[in-house]
């Protein structure tokens, strides 16, 4: 998935991952990996949730997925 959160831009590569959820280090924010689903929208500090409730659904969308597979133990990415 894109490396981004589509919130803040926070660098999702620092977020905590646990199973396929994987959640934005900043605003707590989850992302499904292998599709790049949003699974949850801004959950913390309090006053980001607030400010967050009043983006328009159609800006709380998942990051870009991509197509990836392995091939003789190297990894191909599509983009």
């Amino acid at each position: 998935i894109g490396g981004r959160c589509t919130h803040l831009r926070a660098q999702l590569g620092k977020g905590a991952l646990e199973g396929t959820a994987l959640t934005c280090p900043w605003h707590g924010s989850q992302f499904e990996v292998t599709t790049g689903k949003l699974l949850r929208w801004v959950q913390e500090p309090l006053l980001i949730r607030i400010f967050g409730a009043l983006v328009p659904p159609f800006l709380r969308r998942g990051v870009p997925s991509y197509e990836v597979k392995v091939e003789d133990g190297q990894v191909h990415v599509k983009i």
